[in-house]
């Protein structure tokens, strides 16, 4: 419990701001009041359910958009692996699967965004 709490310390110091397009763990975002604290030590008080919930949509945020960056990278190498192969059938194997495997992941990830937005709806 103990690491948890010192990764969400880490963050502290852009409580209540944005760091870019993507939000900071402690950014309330569209709910628009906070309901959590930042000290200057960086201890954060997290008071309600809904504080919470705030802090696990932003990492959420933040896990989806560094999980397309991670499929983008691997399409641009399934690109290169297949204009490489000089009609080698081993190597454009190799690419496809990359570009299948990258592609079903995605689909994985969209949906399960698409999952947890419609669940969170109803809070």
């Amino acid at each position: 419990m103990e690491s948890i709490l010192s990764l969400f310390k880490l963050a502290a110091n852009a409580c209540g701001t944005k760091t870019g397009w993507l939000p900071s763990l402690y950014d309330p975002g569209q709910i628009g009041t906070s309901k959590f604290s930042c000290d200057a030590k960086g201890n954060i008080q997290i008071d309600s359910l809904e504080a919470m919930l705030v802090v696990v949509a932003n990492a959420t945020k933040i896990l989806l958009a560094v999980a397309g960056s991670l499929a983008i990278i691997a399409i641009i190498a399934a690109g290169i692996y297949f204009i490489i192969s000089t009609g080698d059938p081993g190597r454009i194997k190799r690419a496809k699967d990359i570009l299948i495997n990258t592609v079903v992941g995605l689909v994985l990830i969209i949906g399960a965004y698409a999952v947890v937005q419609f669940i969170s709806g109803g809070f």
